[in-house]
């Protein structure tokens, strides 16, 4: 390990955490307070790193060498180099199962504790905005790919889809729902209700096109949208789907022309002030955030069966 990095200072680490992608827009305050939050760690070729069956509570965020990481049910392996983080989906998410993984060369990495993390999160919400942009970011970037025909919507359905009441209290429930706010305290959530507005839409309706800025979300309560992500290729979303929100959350313009082609109700909050509720009820935010990572973890081992059957059927 003679001549491998070796940070000396917070300030080291945090010039380092700078060029991580994900961690830009973090304040160089909150930057360095995150720096005194990592423990550099460092790995001989052939150490292990994590087990299968320990709970991750840590994640590691390479500075020089190469650190493998084990991905469940034969799906292969990811390797993580420098500026790569190694494991922070499954910490962030709460999985309980854990990995397998070890150093493929001498490496330098930072560790970042589960418990250390929340606690800066709590401290410090734009470090928290900034994890959640990342993760929206790279969720947008496989949900962008989606196939032609697919069609999304809540994994349980709206309540009472025909006889639809959307005063407070069943605009809860039917909010609750959705994956976004199914873990929201009742306080958390009737904060969110009282911001959000009712919409409804008529047949043929655009309610947005590509390159057009976003900011708002619509969690579909009735009726169908037409997603028209290219000429050949597009995509429906239904009741309970929370439309428009990967691109709200990672700030980025829309990707699909959005057309209503049955008649929509729909639930909408503006992002803002959604990042406003969660600064003030952080259990809210970090239940959406392990959500979220979960969902994009989710998403990443779905790709990897699809590549896995198409070469095994190949």
């Amino acid at each position: 390990m003679e001549g491998k990095i070796r940070f000396v200072s917070p300030l080291d680490r945090a010039i380092f955490l700078k060029s991580v992608d994900g961690l830009q827009d973090i304040s160089a305050r909150d930057l360095a307070t995150l720096a005194q939050s990592v423990e550099e760690v460092r790995f001989s070729k052939g150490d292990v790193v994590t087990r299968v069956g320990e709970r991750v509570d840590d994640s590691y965020l390479v500075v020089d060498g190469t650190l493998r990481l084990h991905l469940p049910e034969n799906l292969g392996t990811s390797d993580f180099s420098r500026g790569d983080r190694m494991g922070m989906l499954y910490m962030l998410g709460g999985i309980e199962d854990g990995f397998h993984s070890e150093a493929v060369s001498d490496s330098v990495a930072l560790k970042l504790n589960r418990d250390s993390l929340m606690e800066l999160f709590e401290d410090h919400f734009e470090i928290l905005h900034s994890v959640l942009r990342m993760v929206a970011r790279r969720t947008l970037a496989i949900r962008s790919q989606i196939p032609h025909g697919s069609y999304l919507t809540a994994s349980v359905g709206i309540a009472n889809p025909e006889d639809i009441d959307l005063t407070l209290v069943p605009r809860l429930l039917n909010m609750r729902r959705g994956f976004l706010f199914k873990r929201a305290n009742m306080d958390a959530l009737v904060e969110i209700a009282r911001a959000a507005t009712i919409q409804e839409f008529a047949s043929g309706t655009r309610l947005w096109s590509r390159g057009q800025q976003s900011g708002f979300l619509d969690i579909l309560i009735k009726g169908k949208v037409r997603c028209e992500v290219e000429e050949n290729r597009i995509f429906h979303a239904g009741p309970g789907y929370p439309l428009g929100n990967l691109e709200s959350q990672a700030v980025e313009p829309r990707w699909y022309d959005a057309i209503v082609e049955e008649p929509v109700i729909a639930i909408r909050n503006e992002s803002d002030i959604l990042f406003d509720i969660f600064e003030d009820h952080f259990d809210l935010a970090a239940d959406y955030l392990a959500a979220a990572a979960s969902g994009l973890l989710k998403l990443i081992l779905e790709g990897r069966r699809k590549a896995l059957a198409s070469t095994t059927a190949a």
